[in-house]
């Protein structure tokens, strides 16, 4: 999985739960929760609580119903801490190029990690998935 932003996150849960080995391969050290985005005070989420979260997983009615990039971050880290995501996210990896596989159907990626293609570096991957 590509990101370990909003998406990402729901991907990857719904992936270990069909019960797939899964990696998140996220370019930032904060596995994609915004902490790129710089916060000012008059800025608010797109969308509202009610809209915002899982279904799964609702926003909290403690939070605003119109939140900031530090509430979106902390209600993300909170899906990502009681799904027990964490140990699926690489950080650090960007994406550099993706191309259809002739042999087997299947993507195949490039990055700027050196094991990136050293299976023995990430246990959780079956010999199919490399």
């Amino acid at each position: 999985i590509i990101g370990a932003g909003q998406s990402g996150l729901v991907t990857c849960k719904t992936f270990i739960e069909q019960g797939f080995n899964v990696i998140v391969l996220e370019k930032n050290s904060h596995n994609g929760l915004f902490h790129n985005i710089p916060e000012k005070e008059y800025f608010r989420w797109s969308s509202s609580r009610y809209i915002s979260g899982y279904s799964d997983f609702p926003i909290p009615k403690s939070y605003p119903v119109w939140m900031t990039i530090k509430d979106f971050t902390k209600y993300l880290k909170s899906y990502k801490d009681t799904f027990k995501l964490e140990n699926e996210i690489l950080n650090l990896l960007e994406i550099l190029e993706t191309f259809k596989s002739c042999d087997d159907g299947y993507e195949s990626s490039t990055c700027t990690y050196d094991y990136w293609c050293d299976p023995t570096q990430f246990p959780s991957w079956g010999p199919h998935q490399v």
